[in-house]
């Protein structure tokens, strides 16, 4: 694993939270992480390239595996982290 990858691991864990998941903002500032290590081409519906498809499937692994098993809709905490990488890359640009 690469360091970048190594980061964002620890940024997604929520072992010292218990079964509530994610703690506030944590889900947030690991997105800003994974954008700002990976730009956001592939936080959008349809990215364009094979290497962003290839790793838009990488983080929704990572992040899906770091979402609680109980969580009862586990595709909204993947939805929002594209969501804030897309935001942070936007504001990034202003």
């Amino acid at each position: 694993m690469i360091p970048s990858e190594q980061q964002l691991h620890e940024s997604l864990n929520t072992k010292s939270f218990g079964p509530i998941g994610f703690g506030h903002g944590q889900l947030k500032y690991s997105a800003e992480i994974a954008a700002s290590l990976y730009g956001c081409e592939w936080a959008y519906k349809n990215p364009k390239s094979l290497e962003s498809i290839e790793l838009k499937i990488r983080l929704r692994d990572l992040v899906l595996s770091n979402t609680p098993a109980a969580h009862s809709n586990r595709d909204v905490v993947w939805q929002r982290f594209r969501q804030y990488a897309i935001k942070y890359c936007s504001e990034a640009v202003h």
